[in-house]
């Protein structure tokens, strides 16, 4: 069975939940004092887009790997940032023009138009929110990365895979980019803003997306044997424990704040070993890609989730916003009557606790993220990515 699954679906698929079911609670709790936090959702939603930023890393330095994508003139350079131009922006300026025109124009024109800027020109920080903006720094942070990586390629990929002892000069490499980011986090940590100056600056992201993208020399040729056999239920049980402990901390210590701060820096390290764990345990060159877990099988649920996660990420925040915005809530029921500022429908559903009112907002933000990642992934991902992929196959 563990052969069949799609690790990079999966990962998403993990990521998007840890993200969105953190925001559940930050988002609703601000909206709604009156609800009860519930520790069942209070997941490190940070985790989450290290994840991310890892599996984007590995990925696309798998695309310089296998020649993909190729840095020997500048014309290679220009179809690299074309192919990630058509991957991520379209997708970038939906939720923008949609957040701009329907759902929260003021809030693009306050701060001397400061947010308007940086949304058009991919420079918006984790602390410049907006209802439907709130996690587009990602894509920001990220596009940032993919103006680095083609350099990292020429300067540092290439002239390793050439070395004769290339893995031992790259896990020195990685440990070193992993130490100084330790460092600048530590140094850093007592910032006020760690959030915005520490999570989402991409200085502090560089050791999560180049170790992924290093981490292709240990994966050339690379295939299935029993190794990996036993590695695929241990890397498994190591990421689902080290998650486990990282809930278990959001617990104890809400936002890792008072107390328990240094344990956001130490979360990165762990997060790059379980993840490139997994990846080395499940990414070897299958021979038939058809094979699938079977639909009831709840890791093909994640998947699902992966494979439309990149909608479902962007969109959940304003989701959350305007799903919380648009409820009334008392002792017996809860009634919303507007969703996403330009759409009305209505929806009355009775309880008995304050409890559960938590879980029906929940449950209905990961339907309602659902829908709107199906949309996105349908009627933008899968056509752009038609027509990226057909711009590969023409410069062969």
């Amino acid at each position: 069975m563990l052969k069949k699954l799609n690790i990079f679906n999966f990962l998403r698929g993990i990521a998007a939940l840890l993200v969105i079911m953190f925001h559940i609670v930050w988002i609703t709790n601000k909206i709604h004092p009156e609800v009860p936090m519930n520790a069942f959702f209070t997941m490190p939603c940070w985790t989450g887009v290290w994840i991310f930023f890892i599996i984007s890393g590995y990925l696309i330095g798998k695309g310089f790997v296998s020649l993909r994508y190729k840095t020997n003139k500048v014309r290679d350079f220009i179809r690299f940032y074309i192919q990630r131009t058509i991957r991520i922006l379209p997708l970038y300026f939906f939720i923008i023009i949609i957040d701009l025109f329907f759902v929260n124009t003021q809030a693009y024109f306050n701060l001397e138009n400061e947010i308007l800027f940086r949304s058009f020109t991919l420079t918006l920080k984790q602390g410049h929110l907006t209802s439907m903006t709130g996690n587009l720094w990602f894509i920001c942070t990220l596009s940032q990365l993919y103006l680095i990586a083609p350099f990292v390629d020429l300067l540092v990929l290439k002239p390793l895979r050439k070395l004769k002892y290339c893995k031992i000069y790259t896990t020195m490499l990685m440990l070193a980019l992993i130490i100084f980011e330790y460092i600048m986090r530590s140094v850093n940590l007592g910032h006020h803003e760690w959030s915005g100056y520490i999570y989402g600056n991409v200085i502090f992201n560089l050791d999560v997306f180049f170790c992924g993208f290093l981490f292709n020399i240990f994966m050339e040729k690379n295939t299935f044997n029993k190794i990996k056999e036993i590695m695929m239920p241990v890397s498994l049980l190591l990421f689902f424990s080290f998650l486990l402990i990282n809930i278990q901390h959001m617990q104890k210590h809400w936002m890792l704040d008072i107390g328990a701060e240094d344990i956001k820096i130490y979360a990165v390290i762990a997060t790059i070993f379980t993840t490139l764990l997994l990846i080395y345990s499940f990414d070897y060159k299958k021979t038939d890609n058809i094979n699938k877990l079977a639909w009831w099988n709840p890791f093909r649920w994640v998947e699902y989730l992966g494979i439309i996660s990149m909608g479902f990420f962007i969109a959940h925040c304003q989701t959350i916003f305007n799903l919380n915005k648009s409820i009334n809530i008392n002792k017996d029921f809860i009634y919303t009557n507007n969703f996403f500022g330009f759409l009305t429908y209505p929806l009355k559903i009775s309880i008995t606790s304050e409890a559960a009112i938590l879980y029906i907002i929940a449950v209905l933000t990961i339907c309602f993220s659902i829908i709107w990642g199906m949309i996105i992934h349908f009627m933008l991902e899968k056509p752009l990515n038609k027509f990226r992929y057909s711009l590969i196959d023409r410069s062969k």
